[in-house]
């Protein structure tokens, strides 16, 4: 979503931290997916395009995004 982020790991053997970062990067995907508006099919902009008094379904994320909005 525009920002760089540094990913700081600690584990006891290389494999454990590179599931950890895999897992990490995952994450950061499927928020940036569902909330990026840089990108013009994320979920946002999905929401944003959909018509007044539509019903459509969101993800988990994306609903706590607007409710601590």
């Amino acid at each position: 979503m525009g920002v760089k982020a540094r990913l700081v790991l600690y584990a006891a053997d290389e494999p454990t931290a590179a599931s950890a970062a895999r897992a990490a990067f995952d994450t950061i995907e499927r928020i940036e997916q569902s909330l990026s508006d840089y990108r013009s099919e994320s979920e946002i902009n999905n929401l944003h395009g959909s018509a007044v008094g539509e019903w459509i379904p969101i993800s988990d994320d994306l609903a706590g995004a607007l409710r601590d909005a």
